[in-house]
């Protein structure tokens, strides 16, 4: 009677600490899951924030040489 107890906790135990192992093997994959659709979505803010800094880089060096040829246009019409 006392070795059937025993065997049935010894069994729970096991069947227990089974139970915990896949439960973090579960949840370890989702974290892992979780990351890379983080790093993802982090790459691409970074790739769109490069692109929208070159983009703005390219427009003000187009206005800033815009204005320097209005200004001499300007200068010219001064000088006339």
């Amino acid at each position: 009677m006392i070795k059937v107890e025993v065997d049935q906790r010894l069994q729970s135990d096991k069947d227990t600490k089974l139970l915990v192992q896949n439960l973090l093997k579960n949840i370890m994959n989702e974290v892992a899951s979780l990351k890379d659709s983080q790093d993802s979505t982090i790459l691409k803010l970074l790739k769109d924030v490069k692109d929208q800094a070159q983009d703005s880089a390219e427009r003000a060096h187009f206005l800033s040489r815009y204005i320097d040829e209005e200004i001499a246009k300007n200068a010219e019409k001064s000088t006339k």
